[in-house]
């Protein structure tokens, strides 16, 4: 067995990856004093390792075993974290050509998954597309396009199952929720990388990145005008910070959008949860319910315009345009041509 060991933290989305990619980067000389090396690249403040993603995408093996390389040789373990990870090691060709790599380096693999109540999951998919304006669809649209085109990002049971069975990976998955604590704290103690004094904090804007319900608001009516003008969203860059550039200041963040009432949250739960059982009592000898038993029920909660103040609503209204004229001023290759009458 090789003696050096990588930790990879692969996501899955929405489980607080940038909250954790964060913390890992303002305590990169903390781990390293332990002998724990955090991969990432080093002009970017942040923990993610997207490259890493690129190469093992692609096949660029030669690539991979140079970021290897980089680590100390006083460094018996190092630890890199993407949440695109888990996409790509569920399949087997890419997962293969890394273990040959990792193998040839010295290393072996564990990976760290967190898992979310598919509800809650779906929501906050939800609200991470629309913020960045990949489509403006109801919440129903979106929850079919779930089940139909991306079954395979929540049966955790079928995408999971070739990584608990293979040998050479060691896979840890743990439950996510803010039921079970602090996703950073976790993630080290789960490594047994314990730290006597304390570990340094993250960023405050990366602990919260919701929009709220007036800013999930504003981004579906944006992305509708969008559509409306023509425009092309394949070159959009910086897609995230529009609409937070004036949900931030307002504070929208602490009025949390989740559309999903009881009987969806049901609905979805009875569909995954032969598929879940499966894969909880296998991975932690209990089922999903008893595992996420202390999740707390969410209430309802989306904006409605028809029940604002008038002066709430012109200044919406504005404020749809102010965004769209952002969009268009940084992006104006995205957009057709105004053609000029002769």
């Amino acid at each position: 067995m090789s003696e050096r060991l990588l930790v990879m933290h692969a996501g899955t989305h929405k489980t607080a990856s940038t909250y954790i990619q964060n913390r890992l980067w303002n305590n990169r000389n903390l781990l390293e004093a332990k002998g724990i090396h955090l991969l990432t690249p080093g002009n970017k403040k942040t923990g993610q390792h997207f490259k890493m993603c690129k190469y093992i995408a692609r096949g660029k093996l030669k690539k991979i075993s140079k970021i290897l390389a980089a680590v100390p040789p006083g460094c018996k373990q190092a630890i890199i974290s993407a949440e695109q990870f888990t996409q790509l090691l569920i399949r087997e060709e890419l997962r293969h050509a890394l273990l040959d790599v990792l193998d040839a380096a010295g290393f072996r693999l564990r990976l760290v998954i967190y898992l979310r109540d598919q509800p809650d999951y779906i929501n906050s998919l939800y609200v991470q597309e629309v913020r960045r304006f990949y489509h403006h669809l109801d919440l129903d649209e979106f929850v079919n396009r779930c089940l139909v085109n991306r079954s395979h990002w929540f049966d955790y049971s079928r995408m999971f199952t070739p990584l608990i069975d293979h040998p050479a990976i060691e896979s840890q998955f743990l439950p996510y929720g803010s039921s079970f604590g602090d996703p950073y704290l976790r993630l080290m103690a789960s490594q047994g990388w314990e730290n006597d004094g304390e570990w340094e904090s993250a960023d405050a804007e990366k602990n919260n990145d919701q929009p709220g319900v007036k800013g999930l608001w504003l981004a579906l009516r944006v992305g509708e005008q969008l559509d409306t003008l023509g425009m092309s969203r394949t070159g959009l860059k910086n897609r995230s910070r529009y609409i937070r550039q004036y949900s931030l200041p307002r504070d929208w963040a602490q009025d949390r959008f989740y559309e999903f009432n009881q009987k969806r949250v049901d609905d979805l739960r009875t569909h995954y949860q032969a598929g879940n059982d499966r894969f909880t009592q296998r991975i932690w000898g209990r089922l999903w319910r008893d595992v996420f038993a202390d999740l707390k029920p969410q209430p309802m909660n989306v904006f409605k315009a028809a029940e604002a103040t008038e002066q709430e609503r012109q200044e919406l209204l504005a404020l749809v345009d102010r965004v769209v004229d952002d969009i268009r001023s940084a992006n104006t290759a995205c957009f057709p041509e105004v053609s000029t009458a002769k």
